[in-house]
Parts: structure tokens; sequence; C-alpha cells
């Protein structure tokens, strides 16, 4: 049996103490449910861009690719990728995200001189550092165009949308976050495109959870609210 087979992981009733490994993950948000959830973040980024071609949807590789496939498709809108990364070439971690793989500014900057809002796609924001990090680099990429063509192109309006923040009590610093779920900080999440340890469930349909081994308690059920609205 492998972790992406359904009835792999233990219902959402089963305590989330028992969870410490991808294996014994269990269930903490239905399929049902996310599709709910995702039904609601449609509407959302409807309302919010009625012309969405005139925005440039930046899913952050890997885990952000299904939630941007999930909003875009039924429109049929083209994506515009960036991978970041925490990690060295010999897996030790950075202090800080760095970018492997910009988006195409060319689809951010317009020829008429304007810039079109930009939408990250997130699994799960937590440290909101990927997130930040990223602003930051297409930032500095404009800064770049500015001087070398005597541009004057303005910063984007920035977006974000996620299926599961984990801001818990800290400042939301990214603008304009949208999330489908508020899940505990001490529970580590897969599916839907993000990963548990050993780059398990990111194919699952539903989101699954384990406790963190950084937990300083056992956090209690429930351990997630529906939050399908702007985080602020």
């Amino acid at each position: 049996m492998t972790i992406s087979e359904k009835g792999r992981f233990g219902s959402a009733e089963k305590n989330i103490e028992t969870a410490r490994t991808p294996e014994e993950a269990i269930i903490i948000i239905t399929e049902e449910e996310c599709r709910i959830a995702l039904k609601r973040l449609r509407v959302i980024f409807a309302e919010t861009f009625p012309n969405p071609h005139e925005v440039s949807v930046v899913p952050i590789l890997r885990s952000g690719l299904r939630l941007a496939r999930d909003l875009t498709d039924p429109i049929g809108l083209k994506l515009n990728p960036m991978r970041m990364t925490y990690y060295r070439e010999d897996t030790s971690r950075l202090p800080s995200p760095i970018c492997l793989t910009p988006p195409d500014m060319s689809r951010i900057l317009t020829h008429e001189g304007k810039t079109k809002p930009v939408i990250f796609t997130e699994c799960v924001v937590e440290s909101q550092g990927t997130v930040l990090a990223a602003i930051k680099e297409i930032n500095d990429r404009i800064n770049i165009i500015n001087t070398q063509e005597d541009g004057k192109f303005d910063y984007p309006e920035y977006h974000t949308f996620a299926y599961v923040t984990k801001t818990g009590d800290h400042p939301v610093l990214i603008p304009n976050l949208v999330a489908g779920f508020a899940v505990h900080q001490d529970v580590w999440v897969g599916g839907l495109g993000c990963d548990l340890p050993g780059d398990k469930g990111r194919d699952l349909a539903y989101l699954v959870g384990i406790l963190s081994p950084f937990a300083t308690e056992i956090p209690s059920q429930p351990y997630y609210l529906p939050m399908p609205t702007f985080c602020e």
C-alpha cells in the first residue's frame, strides 16, 4: 500500500497524537470539504479579478501548481510559474529562500508600460517567507528593468491564494492572502500539492496531517477551521 491510496489514512476523528510519520498520517480535511473550499476560492478569484486575462497567476512550485490549475483551468488561463527553495544543492537549509526559476516578466509587464497584478498560489502558507521572498525577487527584477530600459514600471499589486494558512496568531505580512482553511500550526499537512516528509501525500485530493516534531503540546480538535476569506 502506498501513501496515495485512498483508505491509507485514519479518520478525521482519530487523534493527531498517534500520527507521527507520513505512514501514520490521519485525514484532517475530507475530500468533500476540500471541494467546497475550492468552489469558494473560485468565487473569490472571479469576484476579485473580473478580467482574469489581465493578471499574472504565478504558482510557486511545486506545491502551488495544483491550486493554480484548480483556479484557472475552467477559464483557460495560462500560468506563469516560479520556483523558490530553502535548500542548497547539498540539501542544507538556507536562512532565507532563493529563486531557482523566475517568472516570465514579459507576462507581468506589458508593452504599454503597465504592470499586471500578480496572484501567487501556494498549498500551505506558514512562515510566509517563500511568498515574501518571491515578492522581493519580482520587485528586484523590475528595478533592474527600469534601470536598463529607462522604464517606469510600478511594482505589481500582489495577492496570494492558498488552500491552507498556518500563520496562527502571527501577523499576516503577505498582501491580500486568501485561504480555504486555517490549520493548527503544530499539524504538518499533506495533500492537494503539498507533501509530507519524503515527498509523500502530494497527490491526495484531501488533506492529511501528522503532529509536528517541534510541537510543545498536543493540539486539540478541531485541527482546522474553514477560512475562505481575506486574511487580515
